[in-house]
């Protein structure tokens, strides 16, 4: 079963998104760890695929809901993490494992908040992926969930989600079983 870890940090201070965004997506000024990187991408981030417009982007929210005028968070990061045995059970189909961030990425983005994800391969860590979530709603402008009930809640669906690609993988290799 994945674990999904909510990385400790303040991320108050105005170059958080940027910070975070550009960690995720291993897009760093003189970045070191760019090998580590298999993908990223994002939902609410209109279909921009360069670090710097989704910062624009999640910067943008934050402004027109006055995150400058009420202070606080404006980032939350999370780590989803899948074990080698779980890698195989998905057929080490790096296709299913994007697809699961995407879909993944969905259940933010459907209780309104912006994210942006990058799955990172390291030796110590092996296959994970990150979550930067935008810390206003978008449409409400209220903060993001990060109570034990609403971590508890995405680690289930993950997992959920996780299942579902072993049942797509199974039957795309072996046929209905």
């Amino acid at each position: 079963m994945g674990e999904l870890i909510n990385i400790k940090g303040a991320y108050k201070n105005k170059d958080a998104v940027s910070n975070v965004i550009k960690y995720v997506t291993r897009t760093r000024e003189n970045e070191t760890r760019h090998n580590e990187l298999i993908s990223y991408g994002g939902a609410g981030v209109s279909n921009y695929t360069e670090p710097m417009q989704m910062i624009h982007m999640f910067d943008t929210i934050q402004k027109l809901h006055g995150i400058n005028y009420r202070k606080g968070r404006r980032m939350f990061h999370e780590v989803f993490s899948i074990t080698d045995n779980e890698f195989k059970r998905l057929g080490c189909c790096m296709d299913a494992v994007n697809q699961m961030a995407v879909e993944m990425c969905m259940e933010y983005y459907n209780g309104g908040f912006q994210v942006v994800y990058g799955i990172h391969w390291e030796e110590t860590k092996k296959l994970h992926i990150h979550f930067a979530v935008n810390a206003v709603n978008y449409i409400t402008g209220r903060k993001f969930d990060t109570s034990v009930t609403g971590n508890l809640y995405r680690k289930q669906r993950f997992n959920e989600i996780m299942k579902e690609y072993y049942n797509r993988t199974a039957i795309y290799f072996y046929g209905n079983v």
